[in-house]
């Protein structure tokens, strides 16, 4: 093509970009009355005119639609847009668009050995990609390369694409010509000499004569397998490069010097704890500077642990095949502080020692004492002593070198001290906001830090009401140990949200992301408030990837282009497990979550074990309906269930009582605020309870079949920082469920639960977890006692660890557990890290059940200590957890074994 001709399209290409934007023939002033649009599919009407600036009755204004169009485009999802008055009626605007296809499909033919799985990997465009026809080429001829790395050089692979107008759509078919394969007809390997060497490394790179000629393959396995010879304590392997010429493949492996590493003189540490200090493996060579280093590091691992007098000689012996490190170690004496002297200062001698972070009686390390020097200066001068002086630290040690006295000698100096402060340029915001923001008061410890920190809030306050260009420079006049400080603000002008330019969501529906957005247009711009807006949209779980970027608009405003990658909206969930009660339990999970695109839910679930089976379906609807000023909208689920159930004596096995349910339910949630949620459920049962035990009946309800319709109006509160496996953060609720004739009901009653739970970090790897649970329930109008169903049950690995599944709380004439209408326990857990996925429990678990509130003794609370493993697995912690009684009974067993899946609580 001649630079003429490449001219000529450029300039041709501008003027049709150019044309695109706005029509020429589009004459200012005239009032919109009427808009049609035709050709768009992707979102609608409304939301795109929003977007393009264009309102019925608005002025038209062409330098505002050739704005809008601009914006517009940003989306992604347009080819083309032409806004034109009618010829016949200039208050009428037609919008022509013409709109990018989506993938909706790949589909690679005309394959015999390459897996498509894999030409659709290896294929750069995707399915729910925008359809742009120059990216198609480009994107073929790299799927050829790829498969020509892959053993496939011959390979050609041509296309047809099949529109569909109705969907919007296309379908890519890739037709794959393979061509003639590279087979590995011989390999040769230089380097090894030992056959049974050579065959070890070929089962590594699992490649053998007769395979295709993969080079990405061979390029990662042998990666792989030079982190084997390195594991096997060979360093700088050299592995690779390989050639392949006429059939042959050729692979230079030579394993290098095997490195033993021994350690002489060691007594406190093993030489497994101190070869982790010599990073031999990351290394490529054994050279003195390498030793050297991997010395001093053991040197400060045994310094740390007070061995002050710690010396390290290593010792390099090389041979042809190998190489030979050794460390003589002295350890010498461990040494611990003995006292800490202070002197000359005013400060509390407790805090100085809190700020170093060292104790008399802790290990001494005297690698430590220089760094002592500058914190101490640090702490000073954050609290206003700008001439202070920290002498020379200096230490002693007593006459069997087992202890050490350290010396510090301190010269405070003047106390420097803010004196007034002053606010200039700032007619926006008043001085008492600005100070209250700062934190700064007169009187108060000068230190630069603070002072950073305080023009730092200045410009955050301002960035927050949308001033984006905000300036603050600080004067200081200092006077008599007193520094006057003057903020010389510069407004600069204010931003305001313009539009949220939505683009990457293809199934989720553009409303279900607007919804969701806590900034309106025309606020002042708040960067805090997109990253609320990135947090929400996340929890959402339709997104993969959330983010944002600011692009500038017309009239101070800042649009905000929001791209998101939508995630897999199906999952298929399933496992199995074993508990002391259930023993064999498994269930499997089907859910979609965006049903019409618009983030509903659908689920179905069925849980089996020995003695019960349940089948679950449940929809669930994030958005009926929005209250004005509400935290967020109300949200509906429904659902219904069958459950057959069989309950029985741990001990003999034998049954207690079966029971067999359908039910229905509707639940309304909405959130209050952040972390209070409420909730109002409605649910109609069904329940059939048969071979009862004669001692458990208290009430004809016990026995038969009975329909149950109850309201649960219910109060949450959750500021757990993981609802998995929380570290802090609390966990209550209150519920009151009502049963009444009056809606049905064949039995009437309320039952009150409360519940919650305290999660505390002590430290790293150490959590403190506590529950407290209680219910309460009684009978009104014809029902005197509660039917078994819905009466209380402690006992087992959720409840009261140490006693059997609901043995605890009344019971009848043959040792049966009745159950009763009053329940009162609670969980203290210490939970600890202790390896990876493995962790220890220790707890102390007590409560139990009353028939009625007036028997209620706090004496017949039943107490249980005990401890757990505990193993993380991908459906949540594996429990194995004794329990001890420490109130037991004539004919108890002294305590009993738990395992399951999940936290007790």
């Amino acid at each position: 093509m001649s630079k003429y001709i490449r001219v000529y399209i450029c300039v041709l290409t501008a003027i049709v970009v150019c044309m695109t934007f706005v029509s020429p023939y589009i004459a200012s002033g005239q009032t919109i009355e009427h808009i049609t649009v035709h050709g768009l599919h992707s979102m609608k009407q409304d939301e795109f005119l929003e977007l393009l600036g264009l309102k019925i009755h608005d002025e038209l204004d062409p330098v505002s639609v050739r704005h809008g169009i601009k914006r517009t485009y940003l989306t992604d999802r347009f080819e083309n847009i032409i806004v034109l008055q009618d010829d016949h009626d200039p208050n009428s605007i037609v919008i022509k668009v013409i709109e990018k296809y989506v993938i909706d499909r790949i589909v690679a033919v005309g394959t015999e050995n390459i897996r498509k799985k894999d030409i659709l990997y290896q294929f750069s465009i995707k399915e729910k990609d925008l359809f742009e026809e120059r990216r198609l080429e480009a994107a073929l001829r790299a799927l050829e390369r790829n498969l020509a790395e892959m053993g496939y050089p011959d390979t050609r692979v041509s296309k047809s694409v099949e529109r569909n107008d109705k969907k919007h759509s296309v379908k890519i078919r890739l037709i794959v010509d393979e061509g003639t394969p590279l087979i590995i007809k011989k390999i040769n390997v230089h380097g090894l000499e030992d056959q049974n060497e050579i065959d070890r490394a070929l089962i590594i790179l699992d490649v053998y004569t007769g395979d295709i000629f993969n080079g990405n393959k061979i390029r990662e396995k042998l990666r792989e397998l030079r982190m084997r010879y390195k594991e096997d304590g060979y360093y700088n392997p050299d592995v690779g490069p390989f050639d392949y010429r006429d059939g042959v493949l050729t692979l230079h492996i030579d394993f290098g010097k095997l490195l033993v590493v021994k350690f002489k003189g060691n007594t406190y540490f093993p030489a497994s704890r101190l070869r982790e200090e010599t990073l031999f493996k990351d290394v490529e060579s054994i050279d003195n500077e390498v030793v050297e280093e991997a010395s001093a590091r053991i040197v400060t691992l045994y310094r740390e642990t007070g061995f002050a007098f710690a010396q390290v000689a290593p010792v390099i012996k090389e041979e042809k095949e190998s190489a030979e490190v050794v460390f003589f170690i002295f350890e010498g004496n461990q040494v611990y502080i003995d006292k800490i002297n202070i002197s000359g200062n005013s400060i509390d001698d407790e805090l100085i020692r809190d700020i170093l972070s060292i104790k008399e009686g802790e290990y001494f390390n005297p690698d430590n004492i220089d760094s002592y020097r500058k914190i101490m200066r640090e702490f000073y001068y954050a609290l206003g002593y700008h001439d202070v002086v920290i002498g020379e630290i200096k230490y002693e040690y007593d006459s069997m070198k087992t202890g050490a006295d350290i010396f510090i000698t301190i010269s405070e100096g003047s106390h420097t001290l803010i004196g007034e402060i002053f606010f200039n340029g700032n007619e926006i915001i008043s001085d008492q906001e600005i100070g209250d923001a700062i934190r700064l008061a007169p009187l108060s410890h000068y230190n630069e830090i603070s002072i950073s920190d305080a023009r730092y809030s200045i410009i955050d306050l301002y960035k927050q009401k949308g001033y984006l260009d905000v300036t603050v420079k600080i004067e200081r006049r200092i006077s008599n140990n007193r520094v006057y400080l003057e903020f010389n603000i510069s407004e600069g002008s204010q931003y305001y949200f313009g539009h949220t330019i939505v683009r990457g969501n293809r199934d989720v529906k553009q409303r279900v992301i607007s919804r969701e957005l806590v900034n309106e247009k025309g606020e002042p711009f708040n960067m805090m408030l997109l990253r609320q807006n990135t947090q929400k949209l996340h929890k959402l779980g339709l997104f993969s990837s959330v983010n944002f970027k600011v692009v500038d608009d017309v009239d101070n405003q800042k649009s905000v282009v929001l791209d998101v990658k939508e995630s897999k909206a199906g999952s298929v969930k399933f496992g199995a497990g074993y508990g002391d009660y259930e023993k064999l339990r498994g269930f499997i999970d089907v859910s979609y979550r965006n049903f019409f695109g618009m983030n509903r839910h659908g689920q179905a679930r069925i849980e089996l074990t020995t003695i019960s089976e349940k089948y679950i379906v449940s929809a669930y609807e994030p958005w009926l309906y929005y209250f004005s000023g509400a935290y967020s909208p109300l949200s509906l689920r429904v659902g219904g269930l069958f459950e057959r159930r069989t309950e029985k004596n741990i001990d003999t096995g034998e049954t207690r009582y079966k029971t067999q349910r359908y039910g229905v339910g509707t639940n309304l949630e909405l959130n209050f605020a952040e972390r209070i949620k409420g909730e109002m459920l409605y649910s109609l049962s069904q329940n059939k309870t048969t071979d009862v035990q004669p001692d458990v009946v208290l009430s004809k309800e016990d026995v038969g079949t009975l329909l149950i319709s109850a309201i649960t109006p219910s109060l949450i509160y959750d500021s757990r920082n993981n609802p998995y496996n929380p570290q802090k953060g609390i966990l209550a609720g209150l519920s009151i469920e009502i049963a009444s004739k009056y809606i049905g009901s064949e039995t009437d009653y309320i039952k009150y639960e409360f519940k919650s739970g305290y999660y505390h970090g002590l430290f790293k790897g150490l959590v403190m977890a506590v529950s407290l649970r209680a219910g309460m329930a009684q009978g009104h109008e014809d029902t005197e006692e509660l039917p078994l169903i819905k009466r209380f049950f402690l006992g087992g690995r959720n409840t009261v660890r140490g006693y059997v599944q609901d043995s605890l709380g009344p019971k009848g004439d043959n040792r049966d557990p009745t159950g009763g209408n009053v329940f009162l326990m609670h969980n203290l857990e210490l939970r600890a890290h202790v390896w990876k996925s493995l962790g220890l429990v220790t707890f102390l678990d007590g409560g139990n059940v009353w028939l009625t509130r007036d028997e209620v003794y706090l004496k017949d609370y039943k107490f249980t200590v005990g401890a757990g493993l505990r193993y993380t697995t991908p459906v949540g912690p594996f429990r194995l957890d004794y329990g001890y009684k420490l109130d037991r009974e004539e004919g108890e067993t002294e305590g009993e074994i738990h395992f399951s899946i999940g936290h007790a609580f």
